[in-house]
């Protein structure tokens, strides 16, 4: 992989439960939005994807909201 001045390093952070299939296909969609949007390269964005359980997230107040909830079935389907 060759890199220009360009380069954006992204790093996302979600809480875990997606496939694999369901990272990969991430991935793809936000690097094409993402190098569109900022007009530069699809080989000039390097994506990290980091997943925790949802014990190790808090949205306000100190709480671990997550923590005692079961993590959805992402990327699965549902018949």
């Amino acid at each position: 992989m060759h890199y220009t001045d360009d380069l954006i390093i992204l790093d996302l952070t979600f809480i875990e439960g997606r496939s694999k299939e369901t990272r990969l296909a991430l991935l793809k969609d936000v690097n094409t939005r993402v190098a569109a949007a900022a007009r530069v390269s699809p080989d000039d964005l390097m994506i990290t994807l980091y997943e925790a359980p949802g014990e190790n997230f808090s949205f306000g107040q100190g709480e671990a909201q997550r923590a005692k909830r079961r993590p959805p079935d992402f990327g699965k389907r549902h018949e």
